[in-house]
This record gives structure tokens, C-alpha cells and sequence, in this order.
């Protein structure tokens, strides 16, 4: 059992992780606490009360739900977070996170342009080449294409602020 694009492994909950929630909802993925780098389980000790607050601090700082589950494996709790992919860029603390290979990558300048003008349009910009983009369509794009576009916020309760 390895690391991959969709699965990583930490041995205790930090709040720095909601980063690596934040990289799974641009992309997809299960974080799993109580468990080391080599993918044995070590059990986490305060596995009932991160099912408790969990959902809640994830809800209330990027703004999205995930699924809190508590699994049991050779006798030690884990307790596995499953991200499912927004249809809208998430950011934790206005940082843009996206899993790419094992690793978790922090979007910015064209990576970041691209891939919210892909999660903006609802598809990939290049696909539209030779078709007629809307008048909002081509606002967006001229507005991610020069930095001027910024989210603030999470995906439910943030909005998009265009910069001067």
C-alpha cells in the first residue's frame, strides 16, 4: 500500500491539513490520520473527538462538506476523511491547494489561472478555442489571464473580488 494522487497518510491531525483537504476538493482524495508514512497503522488517540470536530472545522474554514469516518484496522482506530471534487475553486485562507502525484502543490500564477478559469468555465479553456465564448466567459478569462481575480473566502460563504 503507497501514497498516491487520491490517499495520504498522516500520523496525528494537525490543523495544517486542511491544506491537504483543501489540495483533495480541487482535485479528489481520502486523508487518513493514524497511520505512518510506510502505511502502517498506528491508531490516533483522540479519534472520537476528531469525528466530532472534524466536519465542523472543515465546514466553517473552506466552507465544504467531507465525510469524517472512523476505521478500525489491526485493533487501532484511523479516522479516514473522503474529499470529493467542488465545482468551484476552494481555497483555505485565500492559498489555492491542488494533490498532483503524491504531492500537495500550491497553485499560483498561470497553474493558478488555468485551473480556475477551467473550475470558472465548468470546462477546459483550450476546448472553447474556435467557439464563441460568452461576454462573461471572456471577462473571466481577461480578468484570471492578468491577475486581476482573486477568491475571498470559501467556496459557500466567500465570493470572487476583482482587483484593481
Amino acid at each position: 500500500m503507497k501514497e498516491s494522487q487520491h490517499t495520504e497518510w498522516k500520523e496525528n491531525w494537525r490543523d495544517e491539513y486542511l491544506r491537504w483537504i483543501c489540495g483533495f476538493a480541487n482535485a479528489e482524495g481520502v486523508l487518513v490520520i493514524g497511520r505512518n508514512d510506510k502505511g502502517v497503522a498506528v491508531g490516533v488517540k483522540n479519534a472520537k473527538r476528531l469525528l466530532e470536530e472534524l466536519p465542523n472545522k472543515v465546514r466553517d474554514i473552506l466552507g465544504i462538506m467531507v465525510a469524517v469516518n472512523l476505521v478500525t484496522e489491526a485493533g487501532k482506530e484511523l479516522v479516514e476523511i473522503r474529499v470529493e471534487p467542488y465545482p468551484s475553486p476552494i481555497s483555505y485562507k485565500g492559498e489555492y491547494h491542488y494533490r498532483s502525484g503524491s504531492t500537495k502543490q500550491m497553485l499560483k500564477g498561470a497553474a493558478l489561472d488555468e485551473a480556475g478559469a477551467k473550475r470558472i468555465l465548468g470546462e477546459k479553456v483550450g476546448e472553447k478555442v474556435g467557439k464563441k465564448l460568452t461576454r462573461n466567459q471572456q471577462q473571466i478569462l481577461e480578468l484570471l489571464r492578468h491577475h486581476s481575480l482573486k477568491r475571498i473566502g470559501s467556496a459557500r460563504g466567500g465570493h470572487w473580488e476583482v482587483l484593481q
